[in-house]
This record gives structure tokens, sequence and C-alpha cells, in this order.
């Protein structure tokens, strides 16, 4: 609720007190969470702990495997010496799955790197299983024991290339994958700008295993624009730009349509001038 405001010299801040609790389909009351506000670094730091809260003007009850039945929020208005006071609602239905959050899809990974797989879930006490898989049927377990309290896992990503990667987590019943695929391609190395002339630009690269093609791109006037694509481990590209001899260059690996990571920019420090 909206509270009034209280007198600058007031102890406590809140006004109108409205007080909560929720009443079970057998008679048992579940109050509101409240943390202990004693000035000390102990009560600071404990957790919260079910009880009455008279000091927040916004007040929250949860309920683990509710059984079914009608349940009744009691909502007491213990001191409004300022009223009428109108308050709100809500509340939530937290179910059982999983999301995975990290990689969804579209991303690019190296061989061989670390990634933090990340997923979203209820509170738990069954374990986690992680799987991947590189050509979208066959799955390959990660762990199938990650510990309940955890919500992300440290993948060494296996030394392939594919534009066909998908991770998926589990729990129990509950499971959820990568939305699409991604790709996993070793990042191009060794980019050299050759020449940077008015109408024109030259660069190489080494080859990158399993690569069918390449993304060159160039700076633009804020983000790093495409310029072209080759099946070459070189680009001749026109320059957007005449009067800009200096600038920015990356290029990143393609399996098919998914795109490796790009590599770290270059600024063309060109060995010839047109």
């Amino acid at each position: 609720w909206h509270d009034v405001d209280a007198s600058t010299s007031a102890s406590i801040a809140l006004v109108n007190d409205i007080n909560s609790s929720l009443q079970s389909p057998s008679g048992f009351i579940y109050d509101p969470w409240v943390l202990d506000e004693s000035p000390s670094s102990s009560s600071l730091n404990s957790t919260a702990i079910r009880g009455t809260d008279n000091l927040n003007n916004m007040e929250q009850i949860t309920l683990d495997n509710p059984s079914s039945g009608v349940y009744n929020l009691i909502v007491d208005g213990f001191a409004i010496p300022s009223g009428p006071q109108e308050y709100w609602v809500s509340y939530e239905f937290i179910n059982s799955d999983v999301t995975l959050t990290y990689p969804i899809g579209g991303e690019g990974f190296a061989p061989g790197e670390t990634q933090l797989i990340r997923w979203d879930a209820s509170k738990g006490s069954s374990s986690f299983s992680l799987e991947y898989t590189i050509d979208g049927i066959n799955w390959i377990t990660i762990s199938n024991s990650i510990n309940s309290i955890h919500r992300y896992y440290s993948w060494s990503v296996p030394n392939i290339s594919t534009d066909k990667a998908k991770v998926r987590v589990s729990r129990g019943s509950s499971i959820d994958e990568s939305d699409n695929f991604f790709t996993i391609v070793r990042v191009p190395q060794n980019i050299i700008v050759d020449w940077t002339c008015p109408d024109s630009i030259y660069l190489y690269w080494n080859a990158v295993s399993g690569a069918t093609s390449y993304e060159v791109s160039m700076l633009g006037n804020v983000y790093m624009d495409s310029m072209t694509t080759t099946n070459l481990t070189s680009a001749f590209i026109l320059n957007p730009n005449p009067s800009i001899t200096d600038s920015w260059f990356s290029v990143c690996a393609k399996i098919n349509n998914g795109k490796g990571r790009r590599a770290y920019a270059i600024n063309a420090q060109p060995t010839h001038n047109g």
C-alpha cells in the first residue's frame, strides 16, 4: 500500500499499519516473512522468519507444496490513524519447471573454452541433469548430479565444429533446452590488413578448421558492420567511406548459417597504401 508521509521526527516511518496472514484449509495460519531490524551485524545478517510486520508497507507470504482447498487471506487494519487506506493484493503460482537461460541459441562458442550454462528453477531438493547435442538429435550427458542449490554449471566446450549445438537441463520430469541452435567453431587468428585505400581494403587471416565461410566486419559509426562473406581466407572490399583509411576490422568463422564468435578487432595498420 502507499503509506502517507510520516513526521520527520517519527521513530518509525510507517504510519498506517496493515497486517496480513494466510489461513490454510486446515485452519493453520501462515504469517509473512519478517527480518530482524535490530542494529547489530548478527541480526542484520540473519534470515527472515515468519511473524507480524509492523515496519513495512509491503508484506510477503509464501507457501510450499500447498494442498487443495480454500485459503483465506486475512487483512487487518492494525493501526490506521490516517485513513481510509487503499491496498493491493498480488499473487503468483510458482511451479517446479526449469528454464534454460544460457545458451538459448545463436551464440558462438570456441572449442575447448569454458562457458557457464545457466538456468532458473524453483527451490527443490532434487539434483539437476545437463546434456548437450552437436547434431540436434543425439544427446550427450554433461552431468546428472548437479546440486539442487546451483543454477549454473562450468562447461568445457567439446573440441568439435558444428552449427547444430544445443544444451538442455532437466530435474525430474521438467526439462528445457536451447530455443535454437548455437555454433561451435574456432575464432579466426592472425588477421592482417594488407592495405587500406580510399576505394578498397584487403585483409587476410588463417583458415579455421570446419568453417564453410567467413564474415568480415568493419567498424561503422557505432557498431561493427558486416561487409562481406567469403569462403576464402582473404577479402577484398570496397571502402564504404573513402575519407577513412584507418578503421577497425574483425572476422568470424561460419558453419553454414551459424556464426562463430568474432575475433578481437584490429586497427588497420596497412603494410601498403593505395
